[in-house]
């Protein structure tokens, strides 16, 4: 059975695109152009409401109006029968969370074997996902750009505060994500570092079979990965944690560029789907500070853990 060399240029190279790829196409409609100066609304005359005055509709290149997002999905008293319903459920039993402590540990396990044999593939996922992510913020910036020239003697548009936070969140999971990679794979303590701990896994032989996988890991991987040290583990599950969150990060990234996209769409009318209507609207009335904040935490965890500080409280605690 051939074997993924997962130190090879090539492979780490369709690793990223494919990243970059799923992150730019599962929401494709940022790919259509809102600003085209031929695009006409999809409806000709849509409605207005002024939403606290600082929105606006943007048709082609100039401003007309306030932006209409204000489109009624939610069925008031379908939500109240929910809430009623939830209220009068029975209170839910206690178990015992024995088996799923043993089943966390196992997963741990597995996961920190994983993170250090696949290092090179993760590392070339991450560089793709936050490419895709820094294109989506670019394209999206400068369409607001272009979208904010007005005639001369009229008001430019107040655009949500939410699109500076969608750049710096862009910019912070960025410089997040390299950083947290650099120093994870450059970290060590007590000559142990992700590059020992890998050189001393050996590999799987391309003769293998599917049902040698199992002995390869209890024989071959287990003993060579705890026979590191004995806080092995610990070292590469913060290691984990820190890319994780660089991931994590990352996706909340996504998430406020592709919300952005969703706004910048009602330039075209207001007749949109219900999923763009809901990213819309959550982009004009997000809190832009509570997004910063949660980033910023974010990539502090991300930062200390790929530094080794968890690590250094750990043996601290631990003498």
């Amino acid at each position: 059975m051939p074997i993924i060399d997962v130190n090879d240029f090539w492979t780490q190279a369709l690793a990223a695109i494919f990243a970059a790829a799923v992150m730019l196409l599962v929401r494709p409609q940022w790919l259509k152009r809102p600003d085209k100066p031929n695009a006409a609304p999809e409806n000709s005359s849509p409605q207005v409401n002024n939403h606290g005055g600082n929105q606006a509709v943007l048709t082609s290149n100039t401003v007309k109006g306030d932006i209409h997002l204000d489109q009624s999905y939610t069925d008031n008293s379908q939500q109240l029968t929910i809430i009623q319903n939830l209220d009068s459920a029975p209170a839910p039993t206690t178990s015992d969370d024995s088996g799923k402590m043993v089943v966390a540990f196992v997963a741990a396990i597995l996961a920190a074997c994983l993170f250090v044999i696949a290092l090179p593939i993760f590392a070339a996922v991450s560089i793709g996902t936050v490419g895709a992510v820094a294109l989506m913020v670019i394209v999206a910036a400068r369409r607001t750009k272009r979208m904010s020239v007005v005639e001369p003697g009229k008001r430019p548009a107040k655009w949500p505060r939410k699109t500076l936070a969608a750049i710096v969140i862009g910019s912070l999971a960025c410089a997040t994500s390299m950083f947290t990679w650099t120093s994870s794979v450059s970290l060590e303590r007590e000559g142990m570092s992700l590059s020992t701990i890998a050189a001393s896994i050996p590999k799987l032989g391309a003769e293998a079979r599917i049902q040698d996988f199992p002995d390869y890991v209890m024989s071959g991987v287990l003993p060579a990965f705890f026979g590191n040290g004995e806080l092995t583990l610990p070292f590469v599950l913060f290691l984990v944690l820190g890319a994780f969150s660089a991931f994590i990060l990352t996706i909340l990234a996504w998430r406020e560029a592709s919300e952005w996209h969703s706004f910048l769409r009602f330039n075209l009318g207001s007749r949109q789907s219900k999923r763009t209507t809901a990213e819309a609207r959550a982009f004009r009335d997000g809190g832009a500070a509570s997004s910063v904040v949660a980033a910023v935490v974010t990539s502090g965890v991300a930062i200390l853990c790929s530094i080794g500080i968890p690590y250094d409280l750990l043996r601290q605690l631990m003498r």
